[in-house]
């Protein structure tokens, strides 16, 4: 991590050098984006198990902005927020559930939501059509869903409720894309976006309960890695 934010401090530095250096005024000095799309999570949000009652992540959607003020015509320093959104999946999480086929098991669960603020810088190049790509490190947090997995043979039932839990930390990543320009002050593109972060960590109460009896609270702790991938469509606005 001390890494990441030496090369970030070099190239803001790198690229104030070349902003004061440079004669010609003929790039667009600020450009506000907002962007929305599909996004994938990793494998790391598919831990279902029946003992810390966790859930499995299913494809979900993206939403954002970006600011971006060039020092050049081949670079600019940006300011980032993302919103992630993302369902259970009912099937793949039911079926570490599923030991007794007698059974009928039945599933009721919030999504997972990941939002976080970042700052990074872009190198691009081209003029109509443009390619980019912005390395960023930020902060944010994700909140794991309550998670109520209910389990019915005849007249029985027992019910397992895990309460939500969220963390915080640092996430970084970068997103690179094309995008054209269609008017003075207008700009269309593609995104794409890869987003990693150091272990979460998850803790809190799971209640359990059979039939008419007294619920019964146990603890739970886990630590769960994160990244997540998003394609999305992004609007740009100069000016």
């Amino acid at each position: 991590m001390k890494k990441l934010f030496t090369i970030l401090l070099a190239s803001f530095s790198f690229m104030a050098l070349i902003a004061q250096d440079s004669k010609k005024d003929d790039f667009e000095k600020n450009i506000l984006s907002i962007q929305a799309g599909l996004a994938i999570p990793s494998d790391d949000l598919s831990n279902a198990s029946k003992d810390d009652v966790s859930a499995s992540a299913a494809s979900g959607v993206t939403a954002g902005f970006d600011y971006q003020r060039n020092v050049s015509k081949y670079f600019g320093i940006n300011v980032l927020a993302r919103a992630y959104t993302f369902p259970v999946d009912e099937n793949t999480t039911l079926s570490d559930f599923e030991d007794n086929p007698s059974a009928v098991y039945s599933l009721d669960a919030e999504p997972y939501v990941l939002g976080f603020a970042g700052l990074g810088f872009t190198a691009q190049y081209g003029g109509i059509l443009q390619g980019y790509v912005s390395p960023f490190v930020g902060y944010g947090g994700i909140r794991n869903p309550e998670i109520v997995v209910g389990e019915t043979i005849g007249v029985n039932y027992e019910k397992l409720t895990r309460d939500f839990s969220s963390d915080f930390g640092v996430m970084y990543g970068a997103n690179f894309g094309v995008r054209v320009k269609l008017a003075k002050v207008l700009l269309l593109g593609v995104n794409a976006e890869y987003i990693t972060a150091s272990p979460f960590e998850f803790e809190g109460d799971i209640s359990t309960q059979q039939n008419n009896n007294p619920q019964q609270m146990t603890s739970y702790k886990y630590k769960q890695d994160f990244t997540t991938f998003s394609l999305a469509l992004k609007i740009g606005f100069v000016f």
